[in-house]
């Protein structure tokens, strides 16, 4: 949704479009600071186990004044095989309030490579599909009650 300070009404934003974009950039920050609220002081990788549900993964790939990179997956086990999934490299602008999947050198979830040079309306649309999934996803893993946040109430003797 976006305000009109002309006319003081809400208007709906159109899917798939640059401002729709933007709105997942900013409800997928919002997701993710319920996800992992002590950010800043996270140095290492964790992972949440809820009963009931997939583990989840965080790794943090790198940390700067105003961009954290993290890593985030769902941990996979069928007997003896292990695998991530989805497998998702996540920037955050903690200065714009925002969060996208990081599509640098890389093909996305969906398959089509992304040339970060060129913004199309390709560009934008699979931007828009991959960070639609992110969000959908983060919104999947706060329902199932993940979280990285740190509890005051285990001691170092429950946590091994």
């Amino acid at each position: 949704m976006i305000f009109d300070r002309l006319n003081n009404t809400l208007t709906e934003v159109e899917p798939r479009s640059f401002a729709s974009l933007m709105e997942l950039y900013e409800d997928s920050y919002i997701m993710l600071r319920r996800l992992i609220p002590e950010i800043e002081t996270i140095d290492v990788g964790l992972i949440s186990i809820v009963p009931g549900s997939v583990p989840l993964m965080l790794q943090i790939l790198s940390r700067h004044k105003f961009t954290t990179t993290v890593f985030l997956t769902h941990r996979f086990e069928n007997g003896e095989q292990v695998y991530d999934d989805p497998g998702l490299t996540v920037n955050i602008y903690h200065d714009a309030r925002m969060a996208e999947v990081s599509v640098d050198d890389a093909i996305d979830i969906f398959g089509i490579q992304l040339n970060c040079r060129q913004r199309t309306d390709l560009e934008l649309d699979k931007r828009w599909e991959l960070n639609k999934f992110l969000n959908k996803w983060l919104q999947y893993c706060l329902q199932e009650g993940h979280s990285f946040k740190f509890r005051s109430d285990i001691s170092d003797k429950q946590v091994s």
